[in-house]
């Protein structure tokens, strides 16, 4: 159980920050079924950050894993919606 929204101000990241490295992605990859792995370009406007506040009560998101979470976050963002136009997949060929 948590709780999760924003506090302040939507901004901009700044170049060669973590907040910009971490949220200017502009690939995404997935996976088929059968582990093949795929590439598509995508395009989109800066995300409008804002900082974040979260209330977390109970998280078993890394039970499965044998892993704890030994304190509450340490930097937590928010972004609203924002549109995002995406290329077709192709394969990513293994080395």
């Amino acid at each position: 159980m948590a709780t999760y929204g924003p506090r302040g101000d939507p901004y901009e990241s700044v170049e060669r920050t973590l907040e910009h490295w971490l949220t200017e992605r502009y690939c995404l990859y997935a996976a088929a079924a059968d582990g093949r792995l795929f590439r598509s370009e995508i395009h989109h406007a800066p995300w409008p950050l804002q900082r974040a506040e979260a209330g977390i009560e109970t998280n078993t998101m890394l039970d499965g894993f044998g892993l704890t979470r030994s304190a509450a976050p340490h930097e937590l963002h928010y972004a609203s919606r924002i549109d995002v136009v995406v290329w077709d997949p192709y394969p990513i060929e293994a080395r």
